[in-house]
């Protein structure tokens, strides 16, 4: 089991860097020096695919006023990602909407048909619901349910700046007790997947939905599969800020399949509560030799109030050996719901009874 060694700080290998298209094995990436906690490199930040976004450059793969099938008339582009775009469409039978997703020209139709295989397994408040599929004009399309909100992403962008608080730690820039709210309603999306036998293989920010209702949902399965073919596979899929070790050295067990995910959680948590992923005073460096070798930091080494049980919950879904995480969702969630946020060291250097004392204080419950 590889446990992380605190005393030493992080891990590093040697500066050459990993192609993204291509899963390597642990022994072709030779061990560097140690990286000392604090010894961050600012450089070019390799980018990971983004959930939907779009400009005005972007062309899209259905006009407007478009009707699809005799059925839906295409409507707003909600946005576009690397593999497809997502449209607003009205059935004109019911006049309900609807989101369509169709690939890109040229995009393999065994990514939609992984998606469809994974959603129409699931069904829960917190994954997305499909509500049929078909081909227009030779391009398969898959009709969801229309979310109204914003990305988890979108939301921590809005979040203020993480604010100072002492010895170099900061507040966590999202409420304490509303991010364990949203965590466990992700775990919890995660365990039903999990349990039909399906790892998501994508969880990040940007793929996953809060609607206004403040209800988490499950986005962009695009590259989802059983458990069973995530062991068979050789094909690195995930994002590489957010991807587990075992992925990139292609060692990923059936068993162990869905700590994939629980990683990626760890990730999105750490995020949540300090304003930032694990590694990124160390952005310089190839972001997936940092997910094999560095060991993040504990919450409470960046920002301050954080429930020690939160703490050592995020630790253990962040470490290295796909067996030394929670090896169900459901734990996680059952785990993070039994968290009381501490709400006296949320107003930690704030003259009390001040305005920004109550907000502290009332932020640990949501």
């Amino acid at each position: 089991m590889w446990i992380p060694n605190r005393e030493h700080g992080y891990f590093a290998t040697a500066a050459s860097t990993l192609d993204l298209s291509t899963a390597v094995t642990q022994q072709s990436i030779p061990r560097g020096p140690y990286i000392q906690h604090g010894d961050g490199h600012k450089g070019s930040q390799l980018a990971s695919a983004s959930h939907y976004s779009h400009g005005p450059a972007t062309t899209r793969v259905l006009a407007e006023g478009e009707i699809v099938n005799a059925v839906y008339q295409v409507g707003e582009l909600l946005g576009t990602g690397g593999m497809g775009q997502v449209y607003e469409v009205v059935d004109l039978r019911s006049r309900k909407r609807y989101a369509l997703k169709v690939c890109h020209p040229g995009v393999p139709v065994e990514v939609l048909e992984a998606e469809v295989r994974a959603l129409a397994a699931v069904v829960h408040p917190g994954v997305v619901r499909v509500q049929g599929t078909g081909s227009h004009k030779g391009t398969p399309f898959l009709i969801m349910e229309r979310l109204y909100g914003k990305t988890l992403r979108a939301h921590l962008q809005e979040r203020e700046a993480a604010r100072p608080a002492m010895f170099g730690r900061v507040y966590s820039p999202f409420p304490i007790g509303r991010a364990i709210k949203v965590l466990a309603r992700i775990a919890d999306a995660l365990a039903v997947l999990h349990e039909r036998g399906f790892v998501h293989r994508d969880l990040k920010p940007s793929n996953i939905m809060v609607t206004r209702d403040d209800r988490p949902v499950l986005m962009d399965l695009g590259v989802s599969c059983e458990s069973v073919q995530a062991e068979l596979e050789h094909r690195m899929a995930g994002s590489p800020h957010y991807i587990a070790p075992e992925v990139i050295t292609a060692s990923i067990t059936r068993d162990c399949a869905p700590c994939i995910d629980i990683y990626a959680l760890g990730v999105i948590a750490f995020e949540m509560l300090t304003g930032r992923r694990p590694f990124e005073e160390h952005d310089g460096l190839d972001p997936l030799h940092l997910q094999l070798y560095a060991i993040p930091p504990r919450v409470s080494e960046v920002a301050v109030g954080i429930p020690e049980q939160l703490e050592e919950l995020i630790d253990e879904m962040l470490r290295k050996e796909a067996d030394a995480r929670p090896r169900s969702a459901r734990v996680v969630a059952a785990r993070l719901r039994a968290i009381q946020p501490n709400k006296t060291t949320l107003t930690l250097g704030l003259p009390e009874g001040s305005i920004l004392h109550k907000i502290r204080h009332q932020s640990a419950c949501g």
